[in-house]
């Protein structure tokens, strides 16, 4: 019997996570969650490389996004999940769906901490966290 590996957070350790799996001799499904609408990539260059316009979404992918998919590594990608039932093993996200697991990660990384002051939210000031802050201030 195959085992599912789900992992919520479709960060630098999920991308890692997902492909040492694999090369360990994982053979049943593995399923990367996000939030976000790209696959697992790096952060830091964010604020300089990407931001200049110097690297592509595709410069700063943990993996080539083909890769997951000849690993048999699903992306559900712009997906939060909702809730985790960790007693029956299953998690239910924004979309409706059911995925039961039979091991859990969860490498879901940081958020932005939002400022509560005045003039927060006016145009021109933005947070830089992910990939689209990062196209807004394009």
């Amino acid at each position: 019997m195959t085992q599912t590996c789900l992992i919520i957070g479709a960060s630098h350790a999920a991308g890692q996570l997902a492909v040492s799996l694999r090369q360990g001799g994982w053979v049943g499904p593995i399923k990367i969650i996000g939030d976000e609408a790209y696959p697992p990539y790096q952060h830091p260059p964010l604020s300089k490389d990407f931001l200049s316009g110097d690297k592509s979404v595709e410069d700063i992918l943990i993996r080539p996004e083909s890769l997951y998919a000849d690993a048999n590594i699903d992306l559900i990608l712009s997906t939060r999940v909702s809730q985790i039932n960790r007693t029956e093993k299953y998690i239910l996200t924004d979309k409706g769906q059911t995925l039961a697991y039979d091991k859990l990660v969860l490498t879901t990384g940081a958020r932005v901490r939002r400022l509560s002051i005045p003039g927060e939210g006016l145009e021109g000031v933005y947070y830089l966290r992910d990939m689209d802050d990062v196209k807004a201030i394009k």
